[in-house]
Formats: structure tokens, C-alpha cells, sequence
């Protein structure tokens, strides 16, 4: 409770889920679109199709988009929900991982330099101003880069899930090589390179050419249907590795889980079954809608696998260290012993007593009763309970005697203590979020617009200098 609790209407949970599955669909897809861009453009220069070439650049450029611009934005939004709900868990994984997040960023900020520097020499290398060997080396660099990207995220989201001999040692390596490590990033791993090929299956169905189109299309199958030996593989590696009361969890102790644990096993196969359909020959509205099928349930695949892992630690967000509710478990003794408010750096008061929690329980209406030391200003009292303070509730009685410690409900702490850092935090924060996501929306809407008007103006200006080339 080192942290104050951020006041939702909804579950804080949900908002990461929902966050987290998206950004993890791109992601993994950013990890194995790299390889596919430097085969498939590999593929074209071995056969000589520049209708070949010219597809790979046009995916190239959804490529840098989706993953680089998108995926960016979900990835900062990440770090923004997951510090406002689980400060704590945030702050033990950085304070741990401090190095292994600094690693990761500098293979990130390699990712981007060597994607653009793919992207925006594309041109030259299909033109003969650069070399073949010169431009897919650029490619291989993004690749590696975004391999060695997942290689750290993998060991630090694995060890939330399975910490392994860290409880014990507390040693960078052992909590970053931990029991699920490797098998999680076969699993993962081979998700990207599916993942990869679901997205080329879409944009080469806009490949002009026929037979070029049939081809690229059935190319991009196979890079659905043969990662998923590995997929299987890895699924049931990763399981085995899970401890006792992990498995259990998953299988038997929680009944929300149990829809997605469901799920995992239907739609993986109909995924598989997907990628064969490719094969056959059909119309092209019939295959842009089995795209779309396709390609959502690779995220009803992810997303089903990502809530069964994200839940399976419960009731901890660190197992067997830190309880989903920001409290560690070595602090629990203390906390029966003194308060929690003996472990709290935010809050106004750090005992419990008669003047702090006896009129904590409000009610309908707003009073200023006990203007003392205690209850300065205004305070709001929660509807429907019967402890209200005497001057909403003359027939009330003053509660004897009070726990020595309430709920750790934001709205039963924000009406104790109305006037702590903790109210004066929560009321700031809020509004300060709320303007911060508008803007950034706001400021996204605007560069994407831009984007595109330049784009229209650039289109416009090139066929207005043919056509006049043409007449002259």
C-alpha cells in the first residue's frame, strides 16, 4: 500500500486486458513481419518479379504504420494504465528489471532505425541505386532487433507469472530465466510468424496481377500453417511448466477463466483450418471475408491466451510476493499486527482511532459536520448506510468502536481522509488524465489527416506532371 488506489467505474483489469491484447496482437505481429518482409522481398528478387517487389513495399508501408505508429500508442498506453492501477507491481518490475527494460529500449529504438532505413530505401533497391544484399541486411537488422525485443519482455512478463528461484535468491537471472521462460518463447515466438502471415494473406489480396495474387496469397498461408507445430508444441511446454496450484488454478479454481480456457483449444484449429482454405481457389469477396474471419480469430486466439495467463496468477500480480492488491506478502504479518495504514505513505493518518474512521461510512447527503482537525471542509458520504454521521442522521448512533482497519475501497479512503494527499491526488490525476488522452488523441487525429492530404496532394501532383509529359 505504498501507493494510493486509483478510483475506477469499471474494473482496472479490464481497461490492461483489453489495452494489453491489442497491443500484444500487434506486437507479436511487428516480431514476425520483420522475417516476412526480408523472405518475401528474398522471393522476389530470386524469381524477378518486380509485381512481387512493389507488394512488398506496399506491405512494408502498412507494416511501419500499424506496428510502429499503433503499436507505439497502445505501448505508451500501457505503461499509463498499468502504473495508475498496479503502481506497485509497476515500480517492483522496474526497480528489478532496470537494466532488462533499458536493454529492451535500445533494441526497440534499433527496430525503428532499421524499419525506416528498409522503408524508405525500398525504392532505390527495386531502382538499382542500392544494393540487394545492402537493403535486406537492413531488414535482417529489424528482424533481430525485434527478436531480441521479445527475448527481454519475455522474461520479465514470465516472471510475474512463474518467479521460480527469485523468491529465494532474489537474483536478476533467476527471475529473468524463469520456469516458463523458454517455453513461452517458443509459444510466442511462433505466434508472431503465424501472426505474420495472417496480415500478408490480407494485403496481397490487392495484388493486381492474378496469378502473381494467387501466388503471394498461398505463400502467405503457409507462413499460418506450418509455425503451428511450434504453436502446439510451446502451448504444452508452457503448462508443464506451470506449478501445481497454477494448473489448477486455471483448469478448476476460477470459474471466469473457464470460458477462455475453452476457447483456446476451438479456435486455435479453426485458425489452422483458416490458413488451408487459402489454398483453395475462390472468388476474391469470398477470401477478403474469410481474411477477416481469419484474422479475428488470431485475435480471439491471442486474446483467450493472454487472459488465461494474466489470470492464472491469482490472487497475486507477482507470485507468491506482491497480492494483486499492491500489498507484498512479507508485509501481511505487519499489516494484522499495526494497520494497514502503517504501511501507507500516502495517506493523512497513520493510526487508526475514534476520530479517523468513526463517520467513514457516509451517506445521501453532503454535510459539514465535525469541522475539527479530523474533518476540515466539506466531505461525501456514501448512499445507503445506515452509520451516517449525527447531523445527517440525528437518530444515529456514534459507532463504539471501529476496525483497526476499514476497506481499502478508494471511496471509503477518499471520504475518511477527504482532505489527505490521496484526495488531493486522485482529483488532480483524474483531470490531468482526461486532458492527456484527449490530446493525444486529438494531436493523432491531426497527423493522420495531414498524412493523408499530403498523400492526396502528392498522388494529384504526379499524375497531373504524367499526363502532362504525355501531351507534350
Amino acid at each position: 500500500m505504498q501507493y494510493p488506489v486509483w478510483q475506477l467505474p469499471v474494473n482496472g483489469g479490464l481497461l490492461i486486458a483489453l489495452i494489453s491484447v491489442i497491443h500484444v496482437f500487434v506486437a507479436q505481429f511487428a516480431v514476425g513481419g520483420g522475417f516476412f518482409l526480408v523472405m518475401a522481398e528474398r522471393k522476389g528478387h530470386a524469381e524477378g518479379s518486380n509485381e512481387i517487389l512493389q507488394w512488398v513495399k506496399r506491405h512494408s508501408r502498412f507494416f511501419v504504420l500499424l506496428t510502429m505508429v499503433f503499436g507505439g500508442v497502445t505501448g505508451v498506453g500501457i505503461w499509463l494504465i498499468i502504473s495508475l492501477v498496479s503502481p506497485a507491481a509497476t515500480s517492483q518490475l522496474v526497480h528489478l528489471f532496470l537494466y532488462g527494460w533499458a536493454t529492451e529500449w535500445v533494441f526497440f529504438l534499433g527496430e525503428i532505425a532499421a524499419l525506416l532505413v528498409y522503408y524508405y530505401t525500398f525504392q532505390r533497391c527495386i531502382s538499382g541505386r542500392m544494393s540487394k544484399r545492402d537493403h535486406m541486411t537492413a531488414g535482417w537488422l529489424y528482424a533481430l532487433f525485434a527478436f531480441l525485443s521479445l527475448f527481454m519482455i519475455n522474461g520479465i512478463i514470465g516472471f510475474m507469472l512463474t518467479p521460480g528461484e527469485w523468491l529465494r535468491t532474489g537474483d536478476f537471472w533467476d527471475g529473468f530465466f524463469n520456469p516458463t521462460f523458454w517455453p513461452a518463447l517458443v509459444f510466442r515466438f511462433s505466434l508472431c510468424l503465424l501472426l505474420s502471415g495472417l496480415f500478408a494473406m490480407i494485403t496481397a489480396l490487392r495484388i493486381p496481377g492474378p496469378e502473381t495474387r494467387e501466388t503471394m496469397v498461398r505463400w502467405s498461408a503457409k507462413w499460418v500453417c506450418l509455425p503451428f507445430v511450434g504453436l502446439l508444441l510451446g502451448a504444452a511446454w508452457y503448462f508443464a511448466a506451470l506449478p501445481p496450484d497454477q494448473q489448477a488454478m486455471i483448469l478448476r479454481r476460477t470459474e471466469d477463466i473457464r470460458p477462455f480456457v475453452l476457447a483456446w483449444p476451438v479456435v486455435t484449429p479453426l485458425l489452422f483450418l483458416g490458413g488451408l482454405a487459402f489454398f483453395v481457389k475462390a472468388g476474391g469477396r469470398a477470401r477478403a471475408v474469410l481474411a477477416g474471419v481469419v484474422l479475428l480469430l488470431g485475435l480471439a486466439q491471442v486474446g483467450a491466451f493472454e487472459w488465461v495467463r494474466e489470470t492464472g496468477r491469482r490472487p497475486w500480480v507477482i507470485h507468491g510476493y506482491m497480492y494483486s492488491n499492491g500489498i507484498r506478502a512479507a508485509d501481511v504479518e505487519r499489516m494484522r499486527r499495526d494497520g494497514a495504514l502503517s504501511l501507507t505513505a500516502w495517506a493523512g493518518a497513520h493510526e487508526v482511532t475514534d476520530a479517523t474512521t468513526a463517520w467513514a461510512t457516509p451517506c445521501w447527503t453532503w454535510c459539514r459536520a465535525r469541522p475539527d482537525a479530523a474533518w476540515p471542509g466539506w466531505r461525501r458520504n456514501w448512499p445507503g448506510r445506515a452509520n451516517c454521521c449525527p447531523t445527517c442522521r440525528p437518530s444515529a448512533a456514534p459507532r463504539q468502536s471501529a476496525p483497526r482497519w476499514p476497506c481499502t475501497s478508494p471511496m471509503r479512503l477518499n471520504a475518511a481522509f477527504p482532505n489527505s494527499p490521496f484526495a488531493r491526488w486522485l482529483r488532480q490525476t483524474s483531470s490531468a488524465m482526461a486532458l492527456l488522452s484527449l490530446s493525444v488523441r486529438l494531436a493523432l487525429c491531426a497527423r493522420l489527416t495531414a498524412k493523408a492530404r499530403s498523400n492526396t496532394i502528392r498522388v494529384r501532383s504526379a499524375v497531373a506532371i504524367r499526363n502532362a509529359r504525355r501531351l507534350a
